[in-house]
């Protein structure tokens, strides 16, 4: 007679045990095998049919500086972010240098002093014109504390020269992530991801969680209603100043809403990847870039690592701002030395991809 095999309670616990055991180092293998891929591979070979721009650090966000050579970069820095700052780009030579800004002037009226300008490091940042070769610039800063810096710019003798105008800190220190200017403030997007576990899960759930505030000298900071998306990310505003478009990172999707009436109904549209940044080209559409992959892949294998490029394939759609229509421009997979995209803006017929953890932009030669 056959009797039945009991397993007493300290050896199903052992097994168990050994199960998790065996499960971590499964997944510690594959991580690390990823993480050791894509942090040797900093000098890999372009793909076939683009070419780069290489020694940029973590270029989150780039602009180009009106109608000049120069296309203006952001430094995400390390996964500390620190050691980060500006990078002027020629887009004719394809040279690029770190921005020497002058931050020795005091702040202009309505703006606080800046803390610690050593450890400025640039997530999300936008250009205003001004006048005449003059400019604005918007910078999500997270060194030192968690502002909104501003710079004037100018071009002198066909070089940019660039000056601290003064700091905007965000409402209870919360972190930011990109910026649009207004005639009279800006709108600055507010993520909520890592405030506490609470928002953290709902953020990777896909559930609103994030938000967007408006700032003035004369009002400081302003919530926006109907802008509380999963993870808001990038932010652009229509030249009329009647819209801003904002991306839900989380939840895969573009939200318009409207500047002028709290009571307009916003109106939204799903993508197939991680929307990151949203940028107006000259033709009127707007340009949006992310990434094509699960949020765990950005979450585990790069935020708060040292990972040199992020495991993670670039997506670039062009968006019709008054039909909300959307038609793909790029799907690029990932390779060892770039990944992770979060910019693409046209210089000439040329489209120029970012990314907020890699070592290089990317170009795509007669793209238009």
């Amino acid at each position: 007679m056959k009797t039945k095999t009991k397993f007493s309670a300290p050896t199903l616990g052992k097994r168990i045990l050994y199960l998790v055991i065996a499960v971590f180092l499964a997944l510690l293998i594959v991580f690390g095998s990823v993480y050791i891929y894509y942090s040797t591979g900093i000098d890999a070979e372009d793909p076939k049919g683009f070419y780069s721009i290489r020694g940029l650090n973590n270029a989150e966000d780039m602009v180009q500086i009106g109608d000049t050579k120069w296309i203006l970069t952001g430094n995400l820095g390390d996964k500390s972010w620190k050691n980060g700052g500006l990078y002027f780009v020629d887009s004719d030579s394809l040279e690029w240098k770190k921005a020497d800004i002058d931050f020795s002037g005091p702040a202009a009226a309505g703006y606080d002093e800046i803390r610690d300008p050593e450890l400025f490091s640039s997530h999300g940042i936008a250009l205003k014109p001004v006048g005449e070769n003059k400019f604005e610039v918007y910078a999500v800063n997270h060194g030192g504390r968690e502002s909104v810096e501003i710079f004037d710019l100018t071009i002198k003798d066909g070089e940019p020269v660039i000056a601290w105008k003064g700091s905007v800190p965000t409402p209870d220190g919360m972190t930011g992530n990109s910026v649009a200017p207004l005639s009279d403030g800006f709108l600055v997007t507010i993520p909520m991801m890592e405030n506490n576990l609470g928002t953290f899960l709902g953020f990777l759930a896909g559930k609103p969680t994030g938000t967007v505030y408006k700032w003035t000298a004369q009002e400081g900071f302003r919530e926006i209603s109907g802008a509380a998306l999963a993870g808001n990310n990038g932010v652009a505003v229509s030249p009329d100043e009647k819209w801003a478009f904002i991306n839900g990172y989380s939840s895969r999707s573009v939200t318009r809403i409207s500047l002028e009436d709290d009571q307009a109904d916003p109106v939204t549209v799903s993508l197939s990847f991680l929307p990151d940044n949203i940028r107006y080209s000259a033709d009127g559409s707007l340009l949006v870039t992310g990434q094509d992959t699960n949020i765990l892949t950005v979450v585990l294998l790069t935020n708060g690592t040292n990972i040199g490029v992020s495991s993670s394939d670039t997506a670039v759609i062009k968006l019709d701002p008054e039909t909300m229509e959307v038609t793909e421009i790029l799907n690029l997979p990932k390779f060892r030395a770039f990944g992770g995209g979060t910019t693409a803006i046209y210089v000439g017929n040329d489209l120029w991809i970012s990314s907020f953890r890699a070592q290089r932009i990317m170009i795509l030669p007669a793209a238009k």
